[in-house]
Parts: structure tokens; C-alpha cells; sequence
């Protein structure tokens, strides 16, 4: 664990080293963020202008919803989107091979050797946003409930990880240019907004097919109306999540045809 840790901080220091060589882009990007979080929230001070309620979510709850998606979304924009959108390139090309030759685990090296330093601002603020978004909450949370929440948000970041990099996994028998990462964008639209909304039969699927709903819409929902059930559904189905991964990843290397075979 301690040389993982070590390697990271290596990887940190040379993201914000060439981040800081483009500040144009360190603030651009936080920028257009701006600009895209000040509209989805726009958008739902608009609805609760002609309703009180958003499917049975409070303004502060939605709130609150929002602000952890931001959160979720700006982790993964730093920590594993730009090593993803590489990764379908990486295996056409057969260049997986110095990765997988080094002495750590390829999954870990593939998914996190660059970090999105341009976007570190966004993380800044929306965790500023979030803790803000907590405290205006009317119920009284207790502080058991705030960490199993905080947790409960980890998971979700590392759902959304998982469940990218499932979408992309098949390009190890497609070839093709992205694997099927443009139905991944499409389907986290769903994202933005809760579960709740959605009709029942997408509100399944959502839960135990593509388990979009799980990242962050239950999180914020057991935080208001606490439910063993959906507690163990979230943690089990993160579970296969994770185990299946896992298993996907040792049978795509076997399928790989690296450069030099």
C-alpha cells in the first residue's frame, strides 16, 4: 500500500507541473464548470418557482443532491477520465504492454497515472458547495448518518469509475475506436436528476442493471429516510460491481493482442 501511495504523489506532482504550464486551461476548464453547474441549478429553481416538491424532494434536498453529484462528477473528471478516454486507444494500439510488464497492478497504473490537475479547482469548490448544501438542510442528521453518507459518496465515485470502464471494456473484442463509451455519456445524463422521476421499470434498471442510481440519487435518499433494504441493495449490488471488474479485466487481457505479437 505505502509504495501505491507513494507513486501517487508522483503522479500529482507531475499533473500540477504540467497543469501549471497552461494556467489558460487550469482556469478555462474551471470556467466552463461554472457555467454548466449555474445552469442544472437554474434549472431546478425554475420548477420549484411552480411547485413545492420535485418527485417527493424537497428545494434543500435537491440541493444537496446536486451539489454531490458536482462533487462525484469533479473526482472523476480529475482522477479517472482523462486515463479512460485513453484506454480504448491504448488497447487498438497494442501499447498496454509497458504497463502491463511493471511491477504494480496494470488496472491501478492504467486508470490513475494522470491527474486532471486543471480541474483540482472544481473538487475546491464543489466540496465547498456540498458542505454548504449540508447545512441547509432542516432535518437533524446525526453524525453517524454524516459519515455513513460521506462513505456512501466514496462508493459512488468509484461506482462511476467501475461502470465506465465496463462500458469500455468490450473494445477488447470489438476493436472498435471507443467501446461503448458514447452510451456511457448518454446514460449518465440520468444522473441529474433522482431516481425518483424516472417510471418504475427505469427506476429497475437503474438500481440493478446499470446502476447509475446507486452513485448518488439512494446516497442522498438514505441520508433522508434511512432503509436497511436499500442500504444492503446499494451495498451488494457495489459488491458485483466491483467482482465483476474485476473478473472482466483478467478475461480481457487474455483476449489482448499487444504490439509485438
Amino acid at each position: 500500500m505505502k509504495r501505491y501511495i507513494i507513486l501517487y504523489t508522483h503522479f500529482l506532482r507531475f499533473s500540477f507541473s504540467k497543469a501549471l504550464h497552461f494556467r489558460v486551461d487550469f482556469f478555462f476548464r474551471f470556467i466552463m464548470d461554472m457555467i454548466y453547474y449555474a445552469v442544472l441549478l437554474y434549472f431546478y429553481d425554475v420548477i420549484y418557482e411552480q411547485a413545492p416538491n420535485f418527485g417527493g424532494w424537497s428545494k434543500e434536498q435537491i440541493r444537496l443532491f446536486l451539489a454531490s453529484y458536482f462533487l462525484i462528477d469533479a473526482l472523476d473528471m480529475s482522477i479517472f477520465a482523462n486515463n479512460l478516454w485513453m484506454f480504448p486507444v491504448n488497447v487498438n494500439k497494442g501499447d498496454l504492454d509497458i504497463h502491463l510488464t511493471r511491477p504494480i497492478n496494470s488496472l491501478f497504473f492504467l486508470s490513475t497515472k494522470e491527474f486532471a490537475a486543471s480541474s483540482f479547482l472544481n473538487i475546491l469548490f464543489t466540496l465547498s458547495f456540498t458542505i454548504y448544501a449540508f447545512h441547509l438542510i432542516p432535518q437533524k442528521v446525526t453524525f453517524a448518518a454524516t459519515v455513513l453518507f460521506a462513505l456512501l459518496i466514496l462508493n459512488g465515485l468509484f461506482l462511476f469509475y467501475i461502470i465506465h470502464l465496463l462500458f469500455l471494456l468490450p473494445v477488447f473484442w470489438t476493436q472498435g475506436t471507443r467501446g461503448f463509451e458514447e452510451l456511457y455519456h448518454v446514460s449518465t445524463k440520468l444522473l441529474q436528476n433522482p431516481e425518483q422521476i424516472y417510471a418504475s421499470p427505469l427506476r429497475f434498471v437503474l438500481k440493478f442493471f446499470i446502476p447509475l442510481a446507486l452513485i448518488n440519487s439512494v446516497p442522498v435518499q438514505l441520508l433522508f429516510d434511512f432503509q436497511w433494504k436499500n442500504l444492503g441493495v446499494l451495498i451488494l449490488i457495489s459488491l458485483i460491481c466491483y467482482t465483476a471488474v474485476l473478473k472482466l479485466w483478467k478475461l480481457s487481457l487474455q483476449k489482448y493482442q499487444s504490439a509485438s505479437s
